[in-house]
Parts: structure tokens; C-alpha cells; sequence
């Protein structure tokens, strides 16, 4: 998610469900802005994170497993300012509960047009 092996502007949407939440928060703004990188403008990202506070190692249960995995868990405030600092615009929200609660947004890049002038 870091470094996406596509051409800058090449692609309609990213789609990324259940996994930037597996990223420590410190790498959540470069992870965006990369998102932000390789979708056109009026293109599309959806993010699914887990919703929450905090972060660290944990055993996720759900899989009847006993690994341990980092999970980073946030909150829609502080996502949606991130996503902003990258570009997108949030369009909508919505929140289900399977396992954990889930905070899912769908969000938008900023056209060409929305540009501010220099």
C-alpha cells in the first residue's frame, strides 16, 4: 500500500478493505496520499478500517487462530481529516459490527477543476 506499482493517475478507484488497518498509524498519511497518487482526479478510494481507539498486537479470534497481528483502529473524525490532507473528499459513512465495529467510507479525489489556483 506503500508503494503502489501503477502509473500516477491511472486508475478509477482503490478499494482497500480491512487492510491499512494492519498498518501502525504513522504510516496511515503516506499510505493515503500514495492512494491519492494513483487515482485520476473524481476518482474513487473505499476504505474499510476497523473503528476504535488505539493500536498493537493482538490475536484475532475470528480466524480460530492464535497469530498475533498488528491492528490500528480509528476513528472517523480523525480518518476523514486525514483523507482531506490527502485530497479526498468523504461522501459517505457507514459503520457494521462483524467481529469488531467496522467504519467504511467511501471518498473522493479532488478534480483538476477543484484545484486551488497557485
Amino acid at each position: 500500500m506503500r508503494w503502489l506499482p501503477v502509473r500516477t493517475a491511472s486508475v478509477d478507484a482503490v478499494w482497500c478493505q480491512a487492510a491499512l488497518l494492519h498498518l501502525p498509524r504513522e504510516m496511515v498519511p503516506a499510505v493515503l496520499d500514495e492512494f491519492a497518487r494513483v487515482v485520476r482526479a473524481d476518482g474513487w478510494l473505499f476504505l474499510g478500517v476497523a473503528e476504535g481507539d488505539g493500536e498493537g498486537w493482538e490475536v484475532a479470534a475470528n480466524y480460530g487462530s492464535q497469530r498475533r497481528r498488528w491492528f490500528t483502529y480509528h476513528r472517523e473524525p480523525e480518518l476523514t481529516r486525514a483523507l482531506a490532507a490527502a485530497g479526498f473528499t468523504v461522501y459517505e459513512t457507514r459503520r457494521a459490527r462483524v467481529y469488531r465495529d467496522w467504519l467504511s467510507l467511501d471518498a473522493r479525489r479532488a478534480s483538476v477543476d477543484s484545484a486551488p489556483c497557485a
